[in-house]
Parts: structure tokens; sequence; C-alpha cells
């Protein structure tokens, strides 16, 4: 019996997982109204809600958690800074092009840089001034797992120190392990399915 329970468990947080990633990109897309109707809209958002809420439910049942103290309500970034992503999904990355291009070509924010791997990211980092410059760094936690490398995002923070300007990413911010190694290293966790709402303040 408990063997099945795990099992649902682990099966809960995975499809919550992979619930996060499109939705994130279904509400970025519903923010772009040219073309649809307001019936069209209004059934995007329904869906989007319907799916938003499923996951919401499959993470509960997974976790059985509240929501971390750690999690962000908004997004506050640095002007002229660079904000730098590290995701495996593409439409995460595209969900930040459409949520932060604008502050870009406004020059409020200096530049949007984008990793799938880590390999890349740490060949970059170590060859652009060791990450002297001004950033905020958006961090998946479940990277690449087909790559050799089995690092988390929270490995990768801790390993370049970036827990300071770093937020954690990911559909599994109720996970009560993940909650307790972002305390430990002070870092800042966003829900994936937040990610294309929370609201963004470049000061």
């Amino acid at each position: 019996m408990h063997q099945v329970y795990e099992t649902s468990k682990n099966l809960a947080a995975q499809v919550s997982h992979d619930l996060r990633s499109p939705l994130a990109a279904l509400k970025a897309l519903s923010n772009e109204r040219d073309g649809l109707s307001n019936d069209q809209l209004a059934l995007l958002n329904a869906a989007i809600n319907r799916l938003n809420s499923i996951a919401q439910q499959l993470n509960s049942l997974a976790y059985n958690q509240e929501s971390s103290s750690l999690e962000l309500h908004d997004l506050q970034i640095q002007s002229d800074s660079e904000i730098v992503v590290l995701d495996d999904d593409e439409a995460i990355h595209l969900m930040w092009k459409a949520r932060l291009g604008s502050y870009v070509r406004k020059g409020l924010i200096k530049e949007l840089v984008h990793f799938s791997s880590v390999q890349d990211f740490r060949h970059w980092f170590i060859q652009s001034e060791n990450g002297t410059a001004r950033r905020t760094y958006l961090i998946d936690f479940e990277l690449d797992s087909t790559a050799s490398s089995t690092e988390s995002g929270l490995d990768v923070i801790q390993s370049l120190s970036l827990s300071e300007n770093a937020v954690l990413v990911t559909s599994r911010s109720d996970d009560p392990g993940v909650i307790e190694r972002c305390q430990s290293l002070g870092v800042k966790l966003l829900s994936k399915g937040e990610s294309a709402r929370i609201p963004i303040e470049v000061r």
C-alpha cells in the first residue's frame, strides 16, 4: 500500500511539473490579445484557469504542503541589469521573452540571456567577468536529465555562489526537500505556474 501511495505521489508531481511549462506559455499568449475576439479570449482564459487548478491540486496531492514563505509575490529587477534564464524548456524561454522583451527594448533591462544547458551556462559565466555584472538569474530546478550532468538548479546556484541574485523557477515550489534547501541557501522561489503573471517591477 505504501509503495502504491508513493507511486501516486510521484506521478502527481511529474504530471504537475509537465503542465507548468505549457501553462506559462499559454498565459503569456493570453496577454497578446491581438487577433483574438472577446469570446476566444474568454475561452482561452477559462482553459488556462482550469489547467492551473488541476496542476495546483496535483501539486497538493504530491507534497501535501502549503506554499512556502520563500515564494515571490513580485519580481523586482534592478534597472540596467542582465536577466539570465537557465531552463531546458523552450516554452519557458519564450514566456520570459514575451514578458521581459519590452523592458529590453525600452532600455530598462540591459540584456536577456538564455541557456538550455548547464555546460553552456557555466562556460559563459566563467568568461563573462566571472559574474561580477549586475544580474538576476532565473534558474529551473529540474534541468536536462538526458545530459551527462545530473546537477539541479540549486546545485548550480550553490556551486557558483549565486544565491543572492538567483530565483529558482520551478513547478516543485511545494516540495519539502526543495523548500528546505532553498531556506538553507537563501534562494527565493517562483512557481512556474505563476511566472507568466507575477508582477514585474524594474527599479
